[in-house]
């Protein structure tokens, strides 16, 4: 059959015929000589039923067995999809790693209200579908007649941007009110994205009757084939993969939505370690073998598993798709473990800050970033740096990189750790000089408010040491390099005195 467009097609009574003229009409369909009076006479069976549900005066019941059809399961497939993944959403929001991945994805904020959402769509597609009549409003006000199906194919429809396809059906009618012999391309109401030409399939032929129904008043805008709708699982005309269509069940939801869950922490697991926990060196021989060698067991299992369907392409096709997959999966796995696994102690390397900087893309990511300077080799670098590790820098001038040397010997920056001053009682086991630190301290006048005057301030002198403020509340002793720096920083706003030497 050769293809027609939209625009060949014509609303219901456009094109209007009688017995005798219907010779003149081609099927546009089939390059045959085949034409529309190969039909007539328009007599249909005498035992054709257009269905009990059709039977009762209007407005009718909806019979148990209509919402057993594809436009049923279908809706309620989607509305299970989306509470199951809003309940998932829900569950993953407070976890502390996805808590900490927030600042950078920024969806991920309001990931619990992204699930009341979808959890609310999906209650009002269940409401609606009890309180509105949707698709069954033809059966309980619409009217059936007997068409013929002249030809029915798919058309392009959608826009250049979004394109689908959907069926339409050429079919030859009495007019309900004019009794006018009628020819009119009548369209589905779905459509299916481009790719699913394989999968989806209609069962009308040239020359089948059929039900057609419509709204009484509206008959032109509302002309509907009766099979096209989804709601007689005896007459079911799209068919996929040579079955109705099926909604999703809750098992399947359930599935898919820990395959969407299983992806989003493995894209989420990823982020986190290729902006805070990339290698800065190592052999990369190894990384690069994993990824070939879970490109081809990856790449053979997809193959392995597939099956051949009207809408698979080819093994050689899951052979690549799986295979892209395998190739970084295994490398990423081999930096996840070689950062989460790797207890040795780490190696600081002293650095001056030089910037801090804020990066938003498109609403969505944002980056933090430090730029330092190694002091040395006096190279300046940006490192994205976790915003936990990055508060604690504000305000300070110099500290430490913590590089780690890795499970598999491929060395990363664990984090930077500032440069921070403790009273000499709680800095006593940490090694280090003592400064003694000049303070004036604004006294509060009888109103209980800090004057800045002189003659109103009291002189401190504290005794503190510089540590390195690390993780969980521990410290370290500050590199020698370091120290000279740091007091020459900190005479700039106070007084200090060193009052025990560096060990050198």
């Amino acid at each position: 059959m050769s293809s027609f467009s939209p625009e060949q097609s014509q609303e219901p009574g456009d094109q209007q015929l009688n017995q005798s003229d219907a010779a003149q009409v081609p099927l546009g369909a089939e390059e045959t000589d085949t034409t529309v009076v190969d039909l007539c006479p328009f007599d249909a069976p005498s035992d054709f039923d257009h269905g009990e549900e059709f039977e009762p005066p209007r407005p009718r019941p909806i019979p148990k067995y209509l919402r057993t059809g594809s436009h049923a399961k279908r809706q309620k497939g989607l509305i299970y999809s989306l509470i199951a993944l809003g309940i998932m959403f829900i569950i993953f929001w407070p976890i502390p790693f996805v808590q900490g991945l927030s600042f950078y994805i920024l969806p991920l904020k309001g990931l619990h209200w992204i699930g009341f959402g979808l959890i609310g769509i999906g209650v009002l597609q269940f409401v609606l579908g009890i309180v509105k009549s949707g698709r069954y409003a033809y059966v309980k006000q619409g009217e059936p007649i007997i068409g013929r199906v002249v030809d029915c194919q798919p058309v392009v429809t959608g826009t250049q941007d979004a394109p689908a396809f959907q069926y339409v059906a050429r079919v030859a009618y009495r007019h309900p009110v004019t009794d006018e012999f009628v020819v009119a391309d009548i369209p589905e109401l779905d459509h299916w994205a481009p790719g699913k030409e394989k999968q989806m399939s209609c069962t009308l032929k040239q020359g089948d009757y059929v039900t057609l129904v419509y709204h009484p008043g509206k008959e032109d805008k509302t002309l509907a084939v009766y099979g096209f709708l989804g709601l007689d699982p005896e007459r079911e005309f799209i068919l996929k993969n040579g079955q109705p269509l099926e909604g999703t069940s809750p098992f399947t939801a359930l599935m898919i939505t820990f395959l969407i869950s299983f992806i989003v922490l493995l894209v989420m697991a990823g982020f986190d370690v290729l902006m805070f926990s990339c290698p800065t060196g190592g052999d990369w021989k190894l990384p690069v073998g994993l990824a070939v060698g879970g490109f081809l067991l990856s790449g053979l299992l997809g193959a392995g598993l597939w099956k051949p369907t009207p809408d698979s392409s080819s093994p050689i096709a899951s052979f690549i798709g799986i295979g892209i997959l395998g190739a970084f999966a295994a490398p990423l796995l081999l930096f996840i473990l070689n950062t989460r696994l790797d207890f040795a102690p780490a190696i600081f390397k002293p650095f001056q800050i030089v910037e801090f900087w804020e990066t938003t893309h498109n609403f969505v990511i944002r980056d933090y970033e430090l730029e330092y300077r190694d002091l040395e080799s006096n190279e300046t670098h940006k490192q994205h740096v976790r915003v936990s590790q990055l508060t604690p820098l504000y305000g300070a001038e110099y500290g430490v990189a913590s590089i780690g040397s890795g499970r598999f010997g491929y060395t990363w920056i664990k984090g930077f750790h500032p440069i921070v001053w403790l009273p000499e009682s709680e800095s006593e086991a940490i090694e280090g000089p003592l400064f003694e630190v000049t303070l004036n301290i604004p006294l509060a006048d009888e109103d209980g408010a800090a004057e800045q005057t002189m003659e109103q301030t009291a002189v401190m002198k504290p005794v503190m040491k510089p540590v390195i403020a690390l993780d969980n509340g521990e410290f370290a002793p500050v590199p020698e390099i370091l120290i000279d720096r740091e007091v020459q920083h900190i005479q700039g706003k106070i007084e200090v005195k060193m009052i025990t030497p560096v060990k050198r």
